[in-house]
């Protein structure tokens, strides 16, 4: 069931479809959590890892519904020509979304705990495909529909992309529990992605799809 909900986010053309699709993925994650996890603090991991990631995915309901007020559609191909002040506003509403899922600090506690108290097929599956939701989010919805306010935040972007990277990677060192190691890692690990994709060169777009592929092979074979 996980799979085929991360194929629909994944070729979904559609804003609201995604949403559904990106959001669809909670529930089935919450429930391998808290009955097939390990350890009595799961049942926290698991209430923290839902009510984290949809909460922080409303602002990109609000941002949905606003586009389709604006433009009249949800289809990927009919958004085109927002003003500046609207993707300014579209652009916070998705950013949290992503921001939360990926996870940028200072949205980053609940990865680390869901990994942990999580059993092994759970861990791999977030650490693989999970946390690229994200990463297809910016590069679908921020970079292609709202390139002037992607430009715009771009300094803002860079600066929590390398606070988040120096703070988990500080973090993954002190660990003990390779789960929780791992989890520490791959937040360290999408960073790099989130600079590159916002990095305005084609390098950087490329480097960063080609490091969310490699981290997806390699976080789940160790």
């Amino acid at each position: 069931i996980l799979e085929s909900l991360q194929i629909c986010a994944f070729v979904s053309l559609d804003l609201l479809l995604f949403y559904i699709f990106f959001e669809s993925v909670l529930p089935i994650l919450f429930i391998i959590i808290l009955i097939f996890g390990h350890g009595n603090d799961r049942f926290r991991s698991a209430f923290l890892f839902f009510l984290y990631t949809l909460a922080g995915s409303l602002p990109m309901l609000l941002s949905i519904l606003l586009i389709y007020s604006y433009v009249g559609s949800t289809d990927f191909n009919l958004i085109t020509n927002i003003s500046m002040e609207i993707q300014i506003i579209l652009f916070i509403g998705f950013f949290i979304a992503f921001a939360v899922k990926t996870p940028m600090y200072p949205f980053i506690i609940w990865l680390p705990k869901a990994h942990a108290d999580s059993v092994l097929a759970g861990s791999i599956i977030l650490a693989a495909t999970i946390l690229k939701l994200a990463t297809y989010g910016y590069l679908r919805i921020l970079l292609t529909m709202l390139p002037d306010a992607s430009n715009y935040f771009n300094p803002l972007i860079q600066t929590i992309a390398v606070i988040t990277l120096i703070y988990s990677s500080l973090s993954t060192i002190i660990q003990q529990d390779t789960k929780r190691l791992i989890a520490y890692s791959s937040v360290a690990h999408m960073a790099v992605v989130v600079l590159g994709l916002f990095s305005n060169t084609i390098q950087g777009i490329e480097g960063a799809i080609l490091l969310s592929i490699a981290h997806g092979f390699v976080s789940p074979a160790l």
